[in-house]
């Protein structure tokens, strides 16, 4: 059983300072500490009119992983989301670039929040921005014990063939897991190392929350892992 403490209210989540980039195009510059602009070859768009807009979503983001706490009370992390801005400000793909909060159900509630965000138009075209947001877990809920990749060779064969079943080529898919007494997965989230895998990650997730794992003993483990092989 998981131990608990008296609970005290407050923000469970926080945002870290805003980490915008410009993904599209390898030319990077910025202007003064006080009219940060990312900019790359086909748009630009001021860091904190993204922040403005993603500020105003705050609250759904972070129940996106409160309401998963029913499940897991110890999911915690951090999520980067990306976006494609479209010459209108709306956003044209939003997909999270890494994760490690272990809940898939959770990514996929920010990306859609994401998918819905509109910004100011950028100037130049398109351009596309990426934001890190922490999750620290509750600090009154005991954190998960770490289990080490070497406790995870005899899960290797399985996850070849997990691989193979799912198509994951080309990239691999990077998956966080809570993983319970038996070895049974509590919850697993994930995130891919380009976008064409973006569709094989409910696929993988699913495999990995019926597979059996090492027995961590009397308390839950969280551990990461990738899932295919880099091209």
């Amino acid at each position: 059983m998981i131990r608990r403490f008296t609970r005290r209210p407050g923000a469970l989540v926080s945002l870290v300072p805003f980490v915008v980039s410009l993904l599209l195009g390898t030319q990077v510059r910025s202007q003064a500490e006080d009219g940060l602009v990312v900019e790359g070859l086909r748009g630009s768009i001021p860091r904190e009119a993204v922040a403005r807009v993603v500020d105003a979503r705050t609250a759904d983001l972070i129940a996106c992983v409160t309401q998963r706490r029913g499940t897991n009370e110890m999911l915690a992390g951090s999520v980067t989301l990306s976006f494609v801005i479209g010459t209108n400000g709306a956003t044209r793909v939003a997909r999270v670039v890494s994760s490690s909060v272990g809940d898939r159900t959770a990514e996929r509630c920010m990306t859609t929040i994401g998918a819905s965000l509109r910004f100011p138009p950028p100037t130049g075209g398109e351009a596309e921005a990426a934001q890190t947001i922490q999750f620290p877990i509750d600090p009154e809920v005991r954190p998960p014990i770490a289990m080490s990749t070497q406790s995870l060779a005899s899960t290797r064969v399985t996850l070849g063939r997990l691989a193979t079943r799912c198509r994951v080529t080309g990239g691999t898919v990077h998956v966080t897991a809570y993983v319970g007494r038996g070895g049974h997965v509590m919850n697993a989230g994930a995130h891919a190392s380009t976008s064409t895998l973006d569709p094989k990650l409910d696929c993988v997730v699913t495999a990995i929350l019926g597979m059996d794992f090492p027995d961590p003993g009397s308390y839950p483990a969280k551990t990461d892992f990738d899932v295919g092989t880099p091209p």
